[in-house]
């Protein structure tokens, strides 16, 4: 039987009912939401699905959502005649080649029991509900354990792999990546506009480990093949260590209404590998593990002449507070709440 991957448009939308079908089995079963016509008609026709036919009848679809900080892949289904023959996976693969086609967000996925191993085979990981944004939530009215939310069946995924970038979390145990993390530093900050050569590659493997041993620390590094692409990592910080950073009490009004706050110290990707998108998803899988830990507001640096970096920043929504450092004035402070 040969299967045909169709991206949706117009002339097929009147394939919605049919998918309804399907997918209206699934969730008697309790494995998806439910869909309406009209809706799935939409996505079709705006050409965020995509459709699966074999001998002119449709036998698989799977679609695109966008939220403002992540595209999700939802929907997909399978009719059952077809299954076993990776028509699922071909769905999830080609969704993923769109998604990454169209935007730069973080590509999420809320699988249920059979879609979860596909999800693992394209490159997504499941992550903790306290990941995510409340946004992509919304949908729970309509499932049928949204009273026990969240500890609920969902097991929420997010995509670690982006074309040939990986992007895996960084342990204390890790000695070899943790090297190369490092060789990695001192190449990058000795670039403008921090022009910081007087790094060297031990006393930074050092300052990892010590950083790591902070409350609510969070390593993420991008591996290409046998290179680091890019790191970043944070940790969670107090008044008194907010001061000792900054050099001043700017910043205590942070803490007035929360303790919470997460300080991003290090992001950076290195040349050969930047617009790629690697730095914004390396920030977005930071700020995820961020609010998995119970962080509510996050506080960074960077230089007045990082433009890149702070173009990165406000399209993540943090806010240039205009407070420069006291050692380092060049540099401002950030937040995001």
């Amino acid at each position: 039987m040969n299967i045909k991957m169709v991206r949706g448009d117009s002339s097929l939308k009147k394939y919605a009912d049919d998918i309804v079908n399907m997918i209206h089995v699934e969730a008697g079963k309790n494995k998806m939401l439910e869909w309406d016509a009209d809706t799935l008609a939409l996505s079709i026709t705006s050409g965020n699905s995509i459709l699966a036919f074999a001998d002119n009848e449709v036998v698989g679809h799977v679609c695109l959502v966008f939220w403002s900080s992540y595209v999700e892949i939802c929907a997909l289904i399978v009719h059952e005649n077809v299954r076993g023959r990776g028509v699922g996976t071909r769905l999830m693969e080609e969704a993923v080649n769109i998604s990454r086609q169209m935007t730069k967000k973080q590509v999420i996925l809320l699988p249920n029991e059979t879609s979860y191993p596909i999800g693992e085979r394209i490159g997504f990981s499941g992550r903790s509900k306290q990941y995510f944004g409340s946004e992509i939530w919304e949908s729970c009215s309509a499932c049928h354990e949204k009273e026990n939310f969240p500890k609920c069946h969902c097991q929420p995924m997010v995509l670690d792999k982006i074309g040939d970038a990986k992007f895996v979390a960084l342990h204390d145990s890790d000695e070899q990546l943790i090297l190369e993390t490092a060789q990695t530093y001192c190449g990058i900050w000795k670039e403008p506009p921090w022009s910081e050569d007087f790094w060297e590659v031990p006393c930074v493997v050092s300052d990892i480990k010590e950083q790591m041993q902070k409350e609510f620390a969070s390593f993420v590094v991008a591996q290409v093949g046998n290179s680091i692409a890019g790191f970043t990592w944070g940790y969670g910080i107090d008044q008194v260590g907010m001061r000792a950073l900054c050099g001043s009490m700017a910043l205590d009004f942070l803490f007035d209404e929360c303790a919470n706050v997460f300080y991003v110290d290090e992001l950076a990707t290195a040349s050969l590998f930047r617009r790629k998108g690697i730095g914004l998803q390396l920030a977005q899988v930071l700020l995820g593990e961020a609010r998995a830990l119970g962080m509510s507001v996050l506080c960074l640096r960077t230089d007045i002449n990082a433009q890149a970096a702070r173009n990165l920043y406000g399209m993540l929504g943090f806010v240039d507070l205009g407070i420069q450092d006291e050692k380092y004035p060049n540099r401002t402070y950030w937040v995001m709440k």
